[in-house]
């Protein structure tokens, strides 16, 4: 018995198939490019990721005989409007696109802060689906005349992987436009706002079964017809489960392109609200009824790694030894520590601080400074940033007690050690770095009733591989961080 998890990111595709007893018989991955269409525009084609995914499905397909369920995650906020043919009239618009800046203002007008947290669980900002959905109306008419339904994009590919429509309520309040009291689309705002509910697709919880792979999509991707193809949810609720996080009082934190520490919270989260809005956090629903998944996200985390190494180490790969991994050799010659303070706010760092002006930079540098300190202080500047995140999560009176990581850049064990250090909790890293698709196959194992519980799923499928405890104190540095940032913001 074995499942395929698929994850599909902005960057590229990825699957699994993983046996009932938590075995990787195969994986597959597949990539595809941005699209820049004018300044401040981020989009991805939802034909050439579909393409992708068929791609991966594909090259699994000779050992995927056994697979009985699939489940997918994507990214949360993205959609896309289809016509009547179900030809789709737009390029996703990722997270990472500005032309919506500002537009939260809007809704100002007609609602507060609180009174949207109290119907959404979410504090308006620039990323939720509504302000890509009112951009399109106001600034492509054509697209919303043509446009006869909406679908966010894990609610896309299921929907062309089965035929059927269905989107979990962590993804749909991602839009800003779901009552997560109700558990459905929220009548008011659609109405004040003059958008058609009937454009969207019906809420339905995680696990739930879509139906079997279209038919002709199985002969053409070697598939099973047999195949049952399950409701899944956006990619950091799937990452967390992935984690071994599944109940409150733990956190999960995703090391990736962004890094979202993500904790879970019970039914008593909203007696915490005016804290929460405060600080601009949102509170999504996440596995069950009466579960809730708080993400602190940190939007420039990997792409700042990235850039240090486009920046600083251009020839780096006539350097590696053979078999060598790009973290090991950085790691390797990396500065024990470092004065030098970096700023990683390259681009819009940290959605629960929407109105910093912080500027990306490194500060100290002296005629020594070299690339070594430079890259020392990337990985000090990217723990203490994720140190503001996870304190603002502590200020809300929620408890952590450690964190399960998860991403590639675990890999590197002196960074792992500089987290547990900055953040001053235990990290636990695990065994598989696909924290998502091993989260999308607990949610096929435990849909498919081969396990009685999420708790009994994550028992056999998570397993740590390492802890790294806080040994050395950096409140000094961290100090002197806060400082120089809130006299720049």
């Amino acid at each position: 018995m074995a499942y395929i998890g698929l994850d599909i990111g902005t960057s590229g595709c990825k699957a699994s198939i993983i046996t009932e007893k938590a075995e990787v018989v195969a994986a597959a991955h597949a990539e595809y490019s941005l699209k820049f269409p004018r300044r401040g525009f981020v989009e991805l084609d939802p034909l050439e990721i579909y393409a992708k995914v068929k791609q991966v499905l594909k090259e699994l397909s000779p050992k995927a005989g056994s697979v009985k369920a699939l489940s997918l995650a994507s990214f949360g906020e993205a959609f896309v409007l289809l016509d009547e043919c179900d030809v789709p009239l737009h390029n996703f618009i990722t997270y990472a696109d500005s032309r919506c800046k500002g537009m939260e203002k809007r809704l100002s007008k007609q609602y507060t802060d609180e009174r949207i947290f109290d119907i959404t669980g979410v504090v308006p900002n620039e990323t939720f689906s509504l302000f890509r959905l009112l951009w399109l109306r106001d600034n492509c008419p054509g697209v919303m005349e043509k446009a006869r339904s909406i679908y966010l994009a894990n609610d896309y590919y299921n929907y062309l992987l089965s035929g059927s429509r269905g989107v979990d309520a962590g993804t749909a309040s991602k839009t800003l436009l779901f009552d997560i009291h109700l558990g459905s689309w929220s009548e008011e705002l659609l109405e004040a706002l003059g958008l058609p509910g009937e454009w969207f697709s019906p809420v339905l919880p995680v696990g739930t079964f879509l139906g079997k792979i279209r038919s002709g999509l199985a002969e053409e991707l070697g598939l099973s017809p047999e195949l049952g193809i399950y409701l899944g949810c956006h990619d950091q609720c799937s990452a967390t489960i992935g984690g071994g996080v599944y109940a409150p009082g733990a956190a999960m934190i995703g090391e990736g392109s962004t890094e979202s520490i993500n904790l879970v919270v019970g039914e008593a989260v909203f007696q915490s609200s005016g804290e929460l809005v405060k600080r601009s956090m949102c509170v999504e629903p996440f596995l069950e009824k009466g579960l809730y998944l708080i993400p602190a996200s940190f939007l420039t985390y990997g792409n700042a790694l990235r850039w240090y190494i486009r920046t600083f180490e251009a020839g780096i790969k006539d350097s590696l030894e053979e078999g060598e991994d790009i973290y090991a050799y950085l790691e390797k010659n990396s500065r024990e520590d470092t004065e030098l303070i970096f700023l990683p706010h390259l681009s819009k760092v940290n959605i629960m601080d929407p109105e910093s002006k912080v500027p990306g930079a490194f500060i100290g540098i002296t005629l020594d400074t070299d690339r070594w300190e430079f890259y020392r202080a990337v990985l000090q500047g990217l723990n203490f940033e994720s140190r503001i995140n996870l304190d603002t999560l502590q200020k809300t009176g929620f408890p952590i007690g450690y964190l399960s990581a998860t991403g590639g850049i675990t890999k590197s064990r002196m960074f792992m050690q500089l987290k547990a250090d900055i953040l001053k909790k235990e990290i636990h890293v695990l065994e598989n770095r696909e924290a998502g698709i091993t989260g999308l196959a607990i949610i096929c194992a435990v849909a498919c009733g081969d396990y009685g519980s999420y708790g009994e799923a994550v028992a056999q499928f998570v397993r740590t591989k390492e802890v790294f405890y806080a040994s050395k104190d950096y409140d000094g540095l961290f100090e002197k961080y806060q400082d120089i940032r809130s006299r720049l913001r």
